[in-house]
């Protein structure tokens, strides 16, 4: 078997390729599986299995150079075809039938069903992730050339029945399916595999304090100034209990430094540059809730790290409703709270402080335990399918 990591590098993506990697070689311990991808990218998925103790001793690991960045499409296409090239000959070389790729670009699936085409042998599988948000656009019509390169013309032609297309969640498939019903026989859903953290105690609600926080990188892209701005309604609002607020990650977007200058019950980690890992585990573990104020068209087509970390680390979140979190919701019970609107929310926050739910907050976590379990690696191996 052959696996390929053709996009992403770095650090990017490490936690799922590492995930999917080691259902692979879970699920075909007598196959032997060469992965492909960048350097850094191979040292850093390496690193992250050692870490977490992961085995991937079935797995040879060999260097390729990912697809270029910031060029023209055609150049990329070529060397997309180029590779999957290099990819369909080794397979035949060594009578392997069955290619999986980690992720897909539209460069990538253009040359993908050009080989499919003439090679209908081999099996083919991708996962798609981010990209499948651009189905969403209007084909672009200037430059001209620009207009048959539309992603949504890679997914709508050239399918055949050696490729497999696999969309992390149920919810993201059915809308995929509102927007492209021909792909129906071509694409499975899978839920976000993912490496959860160990458990640990924690008591919520200590010296009659809630702490809130938001995760990651603070933009406007992600309405981060709704958080400052509940952290500020609060301040000037009695209660109860209490409020610390926290961003645990950085302000990215420094027009927001003044909203997050203007509260004074808000904790920064970084204002410049990102915080690592190690970091990031230890301020979450201190937190309550996570708090989103994602737009509710979010994770249409996209799956949420976001929501896998909260899992990860027993944080029950509270956030604007949208399909995504209301598909977990509905399949494991409420992990925390889905508001219509940023009013409805910041009434909530409101009444956690007046009157914190303990015992609401332990069936919260008895639901999150739940998701845990079955979206543990060890589960989603048994279920799951490549091909």
């Amino acid at each position: 078997m052959i696996i390929i990591e053709p996009k992403y590098r770095g650090n990017e993506h490490i936690g799922v390729n590492v995930a999917f990697l080691a259902i692979a070689n879970e699920k075909y311990p007598n196959e032997k599986i060469v992965f492909y991808a960048e350097k850094e990218q191979l040292l850093n998925i390496k690193k992250a299995a050692q870490d977490k103790n992961v085995d991937l001793s079935n797995i040879e690991f060999k260097e390729i150079e990912p697809e270029p960045q910031r060029i023209p499409d055609i150049l990329n296409i070529l060397h997309c075809f180029n590779t999957i090239s290099k990819l369909i000959k080794l397979a035949k070389e060594t009578s392997t039938d069955k290619i999986i790729s980690l992720s897909a670009s539209r460069p990538f699936l253009y040359s993908l069903k050009l080989h499919l085409a003439l090679n209908p042998n081999i099996k083919f599988t991708t996962i798609i992730h981010a990209d499948l948000e651009l189905i969403k656009t209007r084909p672009p019509v200037f430059p001209f050339g620009k207009f048959f390169y539309w992603i949504k013309w890679a997914f709508l032609f050239g399918n055949k029945n050696n490729l497999k297309y696999i969309i992390l969640g149920d919810s993201i498939k059915e809308n995929t399916l509102k927007i492209i019903p021909s792909i129906e026989p071509y694409i499975t859903s899978v839920d976000h595999p993912y490496f959860f953290e160990e458990e640990y105690k924690y008591t919520p609600f200590q010296n009659e304090t809630v702490s809130f926080a938001s995760l990651g990188a603070a933009r406007r892209v992600k309405n981060s100034n709704l958080f400052f701005k509940l952290a500020k309604n609060i301040e000037n609002t009695k209660t109860s209990n209490n409020a610390i607020f926290s961003v645990i990650g950085y302000i990215r977007d420094k027009q927001l430094d003044s909203l997050a200058d203007a509260c004074n019950n808000l904790f920064v980690a970084s204002k410049g540059e990102p915080i690592d890992r190690a970091n990031f585990n230890a301020l979450i573990k201190k937190v309550d809730y996570a708090v989103f104020f994602f737009d509710k068209n979010s994770y249409k087509l996209t799956a949420s790290g976001t929501m896998c970390d909260c899992l990860s680390f027993c944080k029950p979140f509270i956030s604007i409703k949208n399909d995504y979190f209301q598909y977990y919701f509905e399949k494991f019970g409420a992990m925390g709270y889905l508001a219509d609107n940023y009013e409805q929310l910041e009434q909530k926050v409101t009444e956690i402080l007046n009157s914190p739910p303990t015992e609401e907050y332990k069936i919260h976590l008895e639901n999150i335990m739940k998701a845990r379990k079955e979206l543990s690696i060890n589960n989603l191996k048994n279920s799951f399918e490549f091909f």
